[in-house]
């Protein structure tokens, strides 16, 4: 692509091992039995669709290496990796650049039974496993389920996505976020999840305007931050059945936003509470178990944020 080194698969159905195997691959991707090694950034074009199958699949940092979607990819049965080189230390404010996968508008994904591995870094679109798209873009979609993503550095970011299923994942020791769905992102269900050993905030967060989501059945614990969290007008979701425990804040924390369902969740040795409500309204709180929490088991009050600048976009009304 230009002058940089690229693989562009533009159309067609392809795997990566049949990807290796064309000429103009051979030097940049390289596959020996079940292992491929990429060692430049991989472009999927709307018209295409890519296939890693059983593989793993080690992305190079000093290559720069990376793999963006347009088009289709499915994941299945396969481990994504950034692979140890001795000059990857990874350390705050983790700017160094790491290899990441990132679906972009009108994209559709498939991970299934799959292993991310180290994947991420603080870049817009390469935060680790992001599906991505800009306003007033066709929103892509994706359905992760059966897979373990560890020491990315976010384990989910979507952004304007739609139609997203991350189902009976596991996400550990991942740096800012376990699975943080943010703008304008709708029509999530996020089902049967474990989420822990977050090292810097959220096991799941749902963030500035998402809407229409299911939160259920999730297990979210020892993390830095809160357990689950619905944050800045992110209305009309659901968060049921959930099980949060031994976060260092809260076990579910619901700040700037209205109109939805907290029901059945069980939220024990919280450091904070066991369930927060700030500036919300027109919500329904009934039968959740809140057991042991540090400071409170329930807490619903009015008040300015600490330390977070709002955007226009996220005003609020000082008002529970």
């Amino acid at each position: 692509i230009g002058n940089v080194p690229a693989l562009h698969l533009t159309k067609g159905t392809v795997s990566i091992r049949e990807l290796s195997r064309s000429g103009a691959a051979s030097e940049l991707l390289k596959c020996q039995e079940r292992v491929c090694d990429l060692k430049a950034p991989l472009l999927v074009g709307k018209d295409a669709t890519l296939i890693a199958d059983g593989i793993t699949l080690r992305m190079h940092r000093s290559q720069g290496a990376f793999l963006v979607s347009l088009g289709n990819l499915y994941i299945a049965r396969s481990h994504v990796l950034t692979p140890f080189e001795a000059d990857c230390a990874f350390e705050p404010p983790y700017t160094g650049f790491r290899p990441f996968i990132a679906a972009m508008t009108g994209s559709h994904t498939v991970a299934l039974s799959s292993k991310f591995t180290d994947l991420g870094y603080h870049a817009p679109k390469a935060y680790g496993f992001s599906v991505h798209a800009g306003k007033n873009e066709a929103p892509p979609s994706a359905v992760l389920a059966g897979n373990v993503f560890e020491g990315l550095y976010y384990g989910f970011y979507s952004h304007h996505a739609r139609d997203v299923s991350i189902v009976g994942n596991t996400y550990r020791d991942n740096i800012i976020y376990g699975i943080d769905p943010h703008d304008y992102s709708e029509n999530l269900y996020i089902l049967g999840n474990r989420a822990y050993g977050t090292k810097k905030k959220h096991g799941i967060v749902i963030s500035r305007g998402v809407t229409g989501t299911t939160i259920s059945g999730n297990l979210s614990y020892g993390n830095n931050g809160t357990g689950i969290m619905l944050d800045r007008h992110s209305n009309g979701n659901l968060v049921s059945f959930n099980v949060v425990s031994e976060n260092g804040i809260d076990g579910i924390s619901i700040l700037e936003s209205s109109d939805s369902r907290v029901v059945g969740n069980t939220a024990f040795e919280n450091k904070k509470s066991g369930l927060r409500v700030r500036n919300g309204r027109e919500l329904l709180i009934a039968r959740n178990s809140l057991i042991s929490n540090g400071a409170f088991g329930t807490i619903l009050y009015s008040g300015e944020p600490n330390g977070v600048a709002r955007r226009a976009e996220d005003q609020f009304e000082l008002r529970t």
